[in-house]
């Protein structure tokens, strides 16, 4: 039942590209707090604000342009079953421009009681 905070980074090798999915696939063991990611869209301090977020219950896929400075964005998730986790990679893709991806590595997490 704790909280976990979930931050993903990202930053445009090729100058600053329009119409990205970023695509997060959630681990089994976390389930997201839903306020949270959308309050990403509603925080205008950060330097990236998504144009559409689509939470679904697997993933989350956040689409807009992606700067050339690194850029983080943070939600919550609550820890809701104990075990080692493979964390899927994250991708992420343009819409019109299916030469322009990147993927994250995948790593394991534990969650203990």
């Amino acid at each position: 039942g704790d909280t976990v905070e979930v931050s993903i980074s990202f930053r445009s090798l090729k100058g600053s590209l329009d119409n990205v999915a970023i695509i997060d696939l959630i681990p089994a063991g976390l389930e997201v707090e839903i306020q949270s990611v959308r309050e990403i869209k509603n925080e205008y301090t950060k330097n990236w604000k998504p144009d559409h977020i689509d939470i679904r219950e697997d993933r989350i896929i956040f689409y807009g342009k992606i700067p050339e400075k690194v850029t983080t964005i943070t939600y919550s998730a609550k820890a809701i079953n104990t075990g080692t986790y493979n964390v899927p990679p994250i991708y992420a893709e343009s819409m019109y421009n299916k030469e322009t991806k990147a993927l994250s590595p995948a790593n394991p997490i534990v969650i203990e009681p």
